[in-house]
């Protein structure tokens, strides 16, 4: 027969902090992957400095992405990269 024990064998405190972490590291994974192709552009359409401002458009992108790994989750390194990046782009271009 079946137990009847009302006890539940699930841990939700660790479920909900496992999710936490899953959400975070996807949206700082999204962000430092559209930051990844801005930089493929730089690289593609720029102008005399593409290399420099490709390299270390990623040199940043990583940089920040640890950071916001580390401070448990921050998107707003790797969101400040990216603005950075597309700077960067308009940059590359305009010269």
């Amino acid at each position: 027969m079946a137990d009847d024990s009302t006890q539940s064998g699930m841990d939700y405190s660790e479920h909900d902090r496992t999710y936490d972490g899953f959400l975070a590291l996807t949206k700082i994974g999204m962000v430092h992957v559209i930051t990844i192709v801005v930089a493929l552009a730089i690289f593609g359409f720029g102008g005399p400095w593409s290399f420099t401002l490709g390299v270390l458009t990623l040199l940043l992108a990583l940089v920040s992405a640890a950071i916001g790994m580390a401070s448990k989750g921050s998107v707003v390194p790797p969101s400040v990269v990216l603005a950075l990046a597309f700077v960067f782009f308009v940059l590359s271009v305009a010269t």
